[in-house]
């Protein structure tokens, strides 16, 4: 019998917040993650967690050519989208990988906070 993913390993304070934040972004670096929910932590801490949530199937790495980054799967979209707002399409997918990473670090360098 199938295991459910529901719950498994989520630290609802936190882990939701950053499955809601690559939602809105599509994509994100660690550091990226790091500087918006791990500061207090360090940055090996935000790798372990990063590395726990893509081992549970809520978050995978996409190739940007020489690097990797953050992205929401489908189990991460099924853990969250009753949170989100009506959405006219349901998606969590990028479409433009590059564009929507340069568009999250342009957003945490002007809105840090």
């Amino acid at each position: 019998m199938k295991k459910s993913i529901e719950y498994k390993k989520i630290n609802p304070a936190r882990d939701f917040l950053i499955l809601k934040y690559l939602w809105y972004w599509k994509l994100a670096s660690t550091n990226t993650i790091y500087l918006k929910f791990f500061q207090e932590s360090s940055m090996k801490a935000t790798y372990n967690r990063l590395n726990s949530l893509e081992r549970h199937g809520y978050i995978k790495v996409v190739s940007l050519g020489h690097f990797g980054v953050w992205s929401l799967s489908k189990n991460g979209f099924g853990m969250i989208k009753d949170q989100l707002p009506n959405l006219a399409d349901v998606g969590f997918i990028s479409e433009c990988p590059k564009h929507d990473f340069v568009c999250s670090l342009v957003h945490q360098v002007t809105c840090p906070h």
